[in-house]
Formats: structure tokens, sequence, C-alpha cells
């Protein structure tokens, strides 16, 4: 916690470059229920720019069901989203729509085109009108090294090499720039973004979301590493039995109080 930049700036008593006001998604009552099982209860998330809001939950805690609604992925049983004051019905709301709201998520499962290079995996997500210009592959190029070198300084990744030729590691990190990337992002939600990362590549990954959301950009931290939850996030949601189990600032957060709240 010593090293986090969001420590030091707290330690130091400084305030945030970026203080959040405008709204960029909100989910109000959210319940889901599979048969007779309800895998979230009447959840409230409401998620400011510039945020970093850390989920923590065990297994079948919701966490994953939650962020599939708020993708557009899976449409609730009750409850409503809403941008700024804007209010959806979930028939109208999907991935698409999701991602035209300026929401990208990155899940534990890879979503790369193995056979394809990592700036071809870049250009697949490309909006249409993008295919039709010249000199396409170029820019690609230059846009999946510009991403990489963000978010992973010096992790000399071949942006001409097959998805498919690169370690585990490579390809979360390739993942993980290429959401950055998307034109118009405003929330990227990352599923267990450092289960294959080493220590180094997710510190860096920390320094960039604590860089990123000082300028507004918003993001979900999922992961069952509690002192990275400590270390980033700005306030932290705590799912059980697919409820709200607690949640609060960061000031109030630590692992003693996660895991007490995490177990019941």
């Amino acid at each position: 916690m010593a090293n986090s930049p969001i420590a030091e700036r707290q330690l130091e008593g400084d305030e945030p470059e970026f203080v959040a006001s405008k709204r960029v998604v909100s989910l109000t009552n959210i319940t889901k229920a599979f048969g007779a099982t309800l895998a979230n209860s009447g959840i409230d998330l409401d998620v400011r720019e510039g945020d970093v809001i850390g989920l923590v939950g065990g297994n079948g805690a919701g966490k994953s069901t939650l962020m599939r609604i708020l993708s557009g992925a899976l449409a609730p049983t009750l409850g409503t989203i809403a941008f700024n004051d804007d209010e959806l019905d979930f028939l109208d709301y999907g991935t698409t729509e999701a991602q035209r709201r300026g929401i990208r998520m990155v899940h534990q499962e890879f979503s790369l085109c193995t056979n394809l290079s990592v700036a071809e995996n870049f250009f697949v997500e490309a909006p249409d009108e993008a295919r039709l210009q010249p000199g396409w592959r170029r820019r690609y190029q230059h846009r999946a090294r510009q991403a990489l070198d963000a978010v992973f300084p010096d992790a000399g990744i071949d942006v001409n090499a097959k998805v498919g030729h690169l370690g585990i590691g490579e390809r979360q990190m390739v993942e993980i720039a290429r959401a950055t990337a998307t034109p118009g992002v405003r929330l990227i939600v990352l599923d267990e973004p450092t289960s294959s990362l080493d220590q180094e590549r997710s510190r860096q990954l920390r320094t960039f979301m604590h860089t990123k959301s000082r300028e507004g950009l918003a993001f979900i931290f999922i992961s069952h590493k509690l002192h990275e939850i400590v270390d980033i996030a700005t306030k932290t949601v705590v799912l059980r039995n697919g409820s709200l189990a607690w949640q609060g600032a960061s000031t109030d957060a630590s692992i003693d109080r996660l895991v007490e709240a995490h177990g019941g």
C-alpha cells in the first residue's frame, strides 16, 4: 500500500486532479433469477467518471452475472439501467448498445482470434467505415503498439505476431490494451485481469488505471487479490450470495474488513 499512487495521494492529503461528478451508468434493483436461484437480488450500482470500483465476492456471489447484465450480455429479471438520466428498457439494451454507450468488458475467457495477428485483432472490432479506408494495416499496427506501450511499457510484444503464438500473460495484456483503445470508451470492466500477469505487469496495469481515472475513465476491477483492491479502488463493493454485503470508500476499506464482508 505504501507504494500506491492513490495511497501516497491520500497520505499527503492531496486532492485528485479529476473530481467525479457525471454519472456513467446506474443499475437499480438488479435482480436475476435462474429458476429458483437468485444470482442477483436487488443490487444497486452507480458508476461515475473517474471511479475505480473494486468488486469483491466469492465464487457464486453474483459478480459475473451483474457484469454480464451491465455489459448487455444478459437481461435481468427485474431492474433498470440508466445513462446520465436516460433510463433504458433492457429489451433495447444489448452488447452493441453497451459498447455504443462506452462500456467495454474484458472477460476472464479470452476473446482474441488466435489465428490473427495482434494488430489484426485490434482491427476486428473497428467500425465498418474504418475497414473501407486504405492503409488500415499500418494504422492498426500503430494503434496496437501505442495501446500496449501505454498500459504495459516495454512489453516487447510483436504486433505482427499471431496471437496463438503468444503466452497466456501476453494474451491477457493484448486483451486489456485492446479494450483501452476502444474509441469513446467510458467504463472498462476488468474481470480478474491480473490472474495471468506477473507482479510487475500487475503494477503497470494499476498505474495505468490510476492515471486514466484521474482523466475521467471509469473502471470496475474484479479480483480475489484483496491487496490489489485496497491498493487501487476508490470505492469497493462486496457481493455475497447474490446480494450487496458491503460497500464503502477506499478510506474505509481494508483487507480485514473485506474478508469479513466477503465471508460473513
